[in-house]
Parts: C-alpha cells; structure tokens; sequence
C-alpha cells in the first residue's frame, strides 16, 4: 500500500488524492496517509455526527496559507450543522497529513463581539453580510489562524481597521489570515445561498432560517457579545439573540437591531412571514411572545401561558434572568426538535403548544456560562436534567409529591460504555449526545439527591455567578465549585464509563439494626441510596445508606439502625441510581394511557383530549370486562365508575372530583389513576378537560390543572426486584 501511495503522489496533487479518499469514505487509506495521527483519528469520516453531520459527504480541499507561501493544508470539507462536527484542518508535509489543527485552535486569537449588518434577499435565496470582529490577540503569536463559517458562504473582503485590503485565501468554509496583533477590529464581508432546510440554514421566499447555520464568523467556537443589524423585506419578521433595540421600516425594506451582552458561542437568526402574539408589558416582570408561521392566534397565546411557568422559575432558582423577555419560535422551516437562542429558542413544527424546560435552562447553561461542544455536551446534561428538576420544583401543585412523579428514569444506554462523560466533544461521534444528554443528565440527578437540592441548587448558582465572563465552561470548572467532598463521586460517574453492577443480600435485623451485604460486579462504586422498609404494621419508613466499598474488595456489608425488625424493603425505590433493571416496575399512568385501548363515552369526547391515547373506540357501552382498558367518561354516565374511583380514592359531584382533600373542577383540570380489576389486571380512568395532555410523570394517580400540569397525585416505589428483599 505504502508503495502505491508514493506512486499516487508521484502523479496527483496530495489534495485530489485525499478527496478520492475522503469521498468514499476510505478510513484505512486516509490512516495510511497520516502516520503520525492517532488509531481511529478519521472515524468522523465513517460515522455522521451528534446531529448527523457528515451525512452529505466529505471532500478535501487545498488551502494555501497566505501569511507563509510554503505552507499548504488540506481542508476536510462538508455541510455544517451547528454543534457537531467541523471542517477539519490538516497541514500537508511531503504530500502526508503531518498535522492536525483541531477546530479549538484558535493560535492566540479571540473573538470579543461581532457586529454583523446582515441583508436577507428572499428574491435571490442570498444572505449578505458585513461583520465587525473586535479581536484580541495574546500568547506567542504565530503566522496565521483560522476563520470559520458555514461552507455555503464566500468571503469578498477582508479589511482592517483602517480600511486596508488583508490577504486571506478560503477553502470550504475555512478562511486563513494573517494573524492580528493585539486589540484591533476587523471587517470581514461575505455572501452565500444558504440551502440546507431542516438541516442547517435555507432562504426562501417567505423565511430566511439561518438558527443551525454558522452565518457568523467563528475562530474556535469561542464566545462572543453580539450587535446583529437585519435588513429584511418590509412585511417580515425578525428575531435573533438578545434584546431588540431598533427597528425602522423604509419603503419595502425594515431594519432591526439586536444587542446581545452574553458572551455566546452560537448565534440564531430567523426573518420570515411570521405571526406574533405579545403580552403586554408589566413592570418588574418578563415580557413573553410567540413567533409562528404555524400557529393560530389562540395556540399562540396558550403557548404564553405554558411557558410563563417555566422562566419564572428558572430566575427564581438560577439567578435572575438575564433578558427583558423571552420569544418563543415556531419556524416551518426549521428541522431539529429545538435549538436555544437564549434570549429565545426555535420549535420546530408539530410541538407547540408545550411547556419547554429544557431550551430556556441554556440561558444559562449555554448563555451566561457558554459551551463549545468541543470538548463535551455539558450544558445539554445540564438542560436534560432540568426537564425533570424543573417538573420536580416548580411551585404548583404538591411539591412533595411531584418529586417523587417526576424523577427522570435513570436506565443506562450500552453505549455508556464507550467514553466518559467530561471527554465527549463532537469530534467523538454520536456518543457525544448519548452522554451529553443521556448520561450526563442521569449523573446531575443523582447529583443532586446526595447532595439535597437545597445545596446542589446553592454549587450552581454559585458557578454561574462566579465563572469568569465571556470565557467558555467545562466540567471541571463545576468540579472546581463542588470541593474535593465530591470527588469520589466525580471519579465514579464523569470520570468512568460505564455505571454501577450490584446486588444486595444477606440481608438480616441484629441487636437494632438492618444488616446486609452489597456484591459489585465489576468496578465498585460508594452509592449513596435511599433505603424504605416496611414494618409489620404496614407502614413505610425512608431512609438512607451509604453503599460503601472496602478497598477493591467485591462484596461488603452495610447496616443502619432501625426501632423494629421491617417485613420487607427496597433500595432505590423511587428509581434515582443508574443500573439496569430486570423488572418494569409499578403501574404509571405514563405508559398505560397510550398502551391500552380506551373506551369513550359520546359525551366525554372532548374528555380525552386530555391525554396522549392510543387506540379509541367510543361508544354509550361501558365495556363488560373493563380490565386492560382506559375508560373515559363520568359517572352519570357510566355508574359503573363509581367503584372504581372509590377505590382511587375519588369521589365526583357534577363538575367537581375529590381526591385526598383537593378538588379540582372537571371542566378545567383533569384526573387519571389506575386501578385494579377482580383479576388485578390495570383499569386506568380518566376524567376531565386539559388544555394540553396531562403531564403525569411515573404516577399511578395525577390531578392536573386545566395547563395538564401535575397537582396532587400517588407514584408508588419499586418494592420488587435485584434491590428488593423479604425478612
């Protein structure tokens, strides 16, 4: 092979060589042309992205360095998503790949804010920007660095900041330039025809989507402030980060601005036919809109109300939120589930109406401490644990309650297998949002139960408030806040793959205290688990042990004091600790309202539009095995329900329904629970008129208010299986 490569090189250009590689995805070729890089460096060539980026296809593209003539790169091209792989760059020796520069090389230059006057030209699907860079350089300066954009955009000019023409060359998306020195400006002036819908950035003849596309100029993905001014048709909208603080509409053209004092790594921009619903505003609290191309007036208002919720208690809990006001974007255009803006977030179609915790948690996990991707997917750990955290807290309802309905399952993925969470940047692949949404998350929750949320919620904003402004957070930079107390903890969990094996046994009552042994297979882990005990006299006792290895040793024993000699017991009964389990755990109304078929009463049609059902007979026959079935109607009309509510613990009066003394009125709210029939098989019943489906968590009994936002409501614990045991 080697001896056909000196031959290939003897009479093709390097360049030409590798793209013959690159696009037939040859890893083992590639490897033979890169002999000092590591084993599996081109496994990005093989496997598409966190976001599937890659899927298009690579090509290889020369670079000549403008600042150093003998010097040649060759530029690993394909379409860009945001937040996954980039272009990468090598430097070409002899015709071999001799060095790779990846995408965090910055060479000592930092971007500090952008000020880009970006014209949409719906007529010619173009975008046209100029873009102001305030640019620090420090460090040993070297020769040249590295700007980078999306590949669909060309750069015309590239100016100081007196006006004088600097030398660049382009190839993809990759542009070199002379390396600045010190503080100074730069103006850097493209224009492309953005056309990757659902993918990345697309202009139409209705909306310019530019949110997933690297339209702005990014050395590092490091972050920056940001000035956007929009130049866009007269009868459009527009929004991008920050705060709007300008906007004029001259003959059939309108201009906005928007300034953005959160130091950002990627920026979001959205113009189009779209509708808008404000509130108005109310001193002293955030100002809500929604943008749509697909919503009418009415869901546009509800998604307000769905949402207020959410950021209320994001500024009550992380710190006070840092914009005037948050939009929420529902864009035809747009194809990921969602991306944060910060100051706002975009929805792709079919979602909305919905609360949303996750995209408004990168405020701050993103926006006041920003996040490369390049390294790890720590804020999206962070955004996936505050789905659950946030339906865990949030002031409505039954607090105590909620936390137990709404602990995010902590089942492990196989792939956890294959790296750690504070090393999984884009470069490693899919694995990067497995861990990043997946594990991460996971960890954070469990996190958060051995420390208490009081103290957990005290280490976060104490992050926030305290991480240097306008530089990019890693994990370690948390762990630096938590203090070497959680370090056996951070070791085990961000540190390792993998996650716990054990079992319990030998489980026994001596001299006042609950004995037994935990067995680990494979590497020990200290666990530290809630323990409920039941006593002779059924009633139920939580407590909490200290699963705590002795050296390396397999198997060790564990005791904790108890008044009385419990019948039986479970460790991690609410299901918080990450390990596989064998069995599936008590009944929830999450998986039975859409896994049964159910039975609708003519009158009570509107009734099940208050959860997520599967498949719907509807019929004035109440069935005569109720058994496996969701029943959906009232008592007057089925009295056959009574019973069974009772045994719900239910009671109904025409429009109201009773459960553990709180009523809610059916004609805005909502009750489902499950009971049993003669043969123990699940009858689930659902009562009442939500707005939106019900959000039940693990429950086996919910109350909801007319939002479907969980009130009251029974989760019951796993008292069988691996960590269950009899006495």
């Amino acid at each position: 092979m080697v001896t056909a490569l000196v031959f290939l090189l003897a009479q093709r250009a390097p360049t030409d060589i590798l793209d013959g590689f690159a696009q037939s995805r040859d890893v083992r070729s590639l490897s033979q042309m890169a002999p000092d890089l590591e084993t599996g460096h081109f496994r990005y060539i093989e496997k598409t992205g966190a976001f599937s980026g890659g899927r298009f296809g690579w090509r290889v593209l020369p670079l000549q360095d403008p600042a150093q003539p003998n010097v040649l790169y060759a530029v690993f091209s394909t379409p860009l998503t945001i937040q996954d792989y980039g272009e990468q760059v090598y430097r070409l020796d002899d015709g071999l790949l001799a060095e790779h520069f990846p995408e965090e090389t910055n060479f000592g230059v930092l971007p500090k804010h952008y000020e880009l006057n970006l014209r949409v030209e719906p007529e010619r699907s173009r975008v046209v920007v100029d873009c102001k860079i305030d640019l620090v350089t420090s460090g040993e300066r070297k020769p040249s660095f590295f700007i980078r954009l999306s590949p669909h955009y060309k750069v015309t000019a590239l100016k100081s900041a007196s006006g004088e023409a600097i030398p660049f060359t382009q190839a993809g998306g990759v542009v070199c330039a002379p390396t600045p020195v010190g503080s100074t400006t730069w103006t850097i002036s493209y224009e492309g025809l953005p056309d990757l819908p659902r993918f990345a950035g697309t202009v139409t003849k209705k909306e310019a989507m530019l949110t997933d596309d690297y339209f702005w100029p990014s050395i590092g993905r490091y972050p920056a402030t940001t000035t956007m001014h929009a130049d866009i048709p007269a009868n459009w909208e527009v929004i991008s980060n920050g705060t709007r603080t300008a906007q004029t509409t001259e003959g059939d053209r309108k201009k906005a601005t928007f300034v953005n004092n959160l130091a950002i790594s990627y920026l979001s921009f959205s113009a189009g036919e779209f509708s808008i619903t404000r509130e108005a505003p109310v001193a002293g609290q955030i100002i809500h809109a929604v943008m749509a191309n697909n919503m009418s007036e009415e869901e546009r208002k509800l998604q307000m109300e769905l949402q207020k919720p959410v950021i209320d208690f994001y500024g009550k809990t992380f710190g006070p939120w840092p914009y005037k006001g948050w939009v929420t974007l529902s864009s035809e255009s747009y194809g990921g589930a969602a991306l944060e803006g910060y100051s706002y977030a975009t929805y792709a179609p079919n979602w909305l109406p919905d609360s949303d915790a996750h995209e408004p948690s990168h405020t701050y996990f993103g926006g006041v401490i920003s996040n490369t991707y390049l390294r790890s997917f720590w804020n999206e750990s962070f955004a996936s644990f505050c789905e659950g955290f946030y339906e865990r807290e949030v002031e409505i309802g039954n607090r105590e309650e909620r936390r137990l309905a709404f602990v995010s399952n902590p089942f492990p993925s196989p792939t956890w297998n294959n790296g750690i969470i504070v090393e999984s940047g884009v470069m490693t692949g899919d694995l990067s949002a497995d861990l990043g949404y997946g594990k991460g998350a996971v960890v954070l929750q469990m996190l958060e139960h051995e420390m208490g949320t009081e103290a957990f919620v005290a280490s976060v904003r104490r992050w926030l408030s305290e991480h240097p402004k306008g530089t990019p957070g890693e994990w370690e930079d948390y762990f630096a806040v938590l203090g070497p107390e959680y370090e056996t903890f951070i070791d085990q969990w961000f540190r390792r793959p993998g996650w716990a094996r054990f079992r319990i046994g030998n489980v026994r009552y001596e001299d006042g205290h609950l004995k037994g042994d935990v067995t680990f297979t494979g590497t020990p882990y200290r666990i530290v688990s809630d323990l409920l005990v039941e006593t002779p006299g059924g009633s139920r006792n939580l407590v909490r042990v200290t699963l705590n290895p002795t050296g390396k040793e397999a198997t060790s024993e564990w005791s904790v004091a108890l008044p009385e000699e419990p019948v039986r017991g479970a460790f991690d009964p609410y299901e918080r600790i990450m390990m596989m389990r064998s069995a599936t755990g008590p009944a929830q109304l999450s998986r039975e309202l859409g896994r049964l078929q159910a039975v609708v009463h003519p009158d009570a049609q509107a009734w099940a539009n208050s959860a997520d059902l599967g498949r719907t007979t509807v019929t004035p026959d109440f069935p005569a095995n109720p058994a496996n079935r969701v029943l959906v109607g009232h008592p007057d009309q089925w009295p056959q329900l009574l019973p069974l509510l009772e045994q719900a613990g239910m009671t109904v009066n025409g429009n109201e329904l009773t459960y553990d003394g709180t009523t809610i009125d059916l004609t805005k709210g909502g009750a489902a629970a499950i009971v049993a029939a003669a043969d123990g098989q699940p009858i689930v019943l659902l009562l009442g008129q939500t707005r939106r489906p019900m959000k039940t968590g693990k429950a086996r009994i919910a109350l909801c208010n007319e939002y479907g936002f969980f009130l009251r409501g029974l989760t019951e614990p796993r008292m069988e299986g691996e960590l269950a045991f009899r006495l």
